[in-house]
Order: structure tokens, then C-alpha cells, then sequence
């Protein structure tokens, strides 16, 4: 096996591990709860809601794109990923930029539906 590909595979595996492990840090009780604003208007919700969603759905999305980066590149995969990072770039600038996160804004709703769409067609694309 050629040594940049086990190392790229050992810098990766850790990373879904990593998040989900932070999730499950959060949801132990705690003596001193930190708290989050929950109002929509807040600054500060908008960077917890772009950080959390990131760190939920990133490091599967670095898997894919290792895996089609190191066994085949087509034309099709390649926009894919590209189309991938900046749906999600999308999301974050909706999130943090928008006065409100009470109401629906475009960025959010085209970040979000092309994650998934480019999610799922990479997956479907690991399959096959």
C-alpha cells in the first residue's frame, strides 16, 4: 500500500470519532451547564448553530471526498466535491450573516439542500 495513502486514511479515521464524541461530552449532565443564547436575533446562536452543524456533518464529507480523491477522480466527482464545499460555505455565510435565524433566508436553504444533494450523490457514487 503506498505510505501517503495510510497516511491520509490515519488522519482521517479519528475524525468522525472526534465529533462524535464531542457530542456525547455535551449531552452528559453537568455541574455548571454552559448555556447558549436562544434567541434567533443572537450573534452568538448563529456562530453555535454554524459550529455545531459543521462539526456534525464535515468530517463525514472529508471522508468521501479522501476516499474519491485517492481512488478516482472523474469530472463528475471532482464537481461534486467542489459543488459540496461551497454549499456548505453557503450554509455558514446563511447562518452568520443573516440578521435572523427566526425566519428562512436563500443561502440557508441553498446550503443546506445542496449538502445533502451532493451528500447523497457522492454516496450513491461510492456504491456504485
Amino acid at each position: 500500500m503506498d505510505p501517503r495513502r495510510v497516511v491520509l486514511l490515519e488522519r482521517a479515521r479519528p475524525l468522525p470519532v472526534r465529533a462524535g464524541r464531542r457530542g456525547f461530552d455535551r449531552a452528559l449532565p453537568r455541574q455548571h451547564p454552559v448555556r447558549c443564547p436562544s434567541d434567533p436575533a443572537d450573534p452568538p446562536t448563529g456562530l453555535a448553530r454554524a459550529h455545531s452543524n459543521t462539526a456534525h456533518d464535515a468530517p463525514f464529507l472529508v471522508i468521501l471526498f479522501l476516499y474519491f480523491g485517492m481512488n478516482g477522480r472523474s469530472t463528475t466527482i471532482l464537481a461534486l466535491i467542489v459543488a459540496a464545499t461551497v454549499c456548505r460555505c453557503l450554509l455558514v455565510v446563511g447562518l452568520i450573516a443573516w440578521p435572523t435565524m427566526a425566519e428562512a433566508n436563500p443561502l440557508r436553504f441553498a446550503g443546506a439542500l445542496g449538502t445533502y444533494v451532493c451528500g447523497a450523490a457522492l454516496s450513491l457514487a461510492l456504491l456504485f
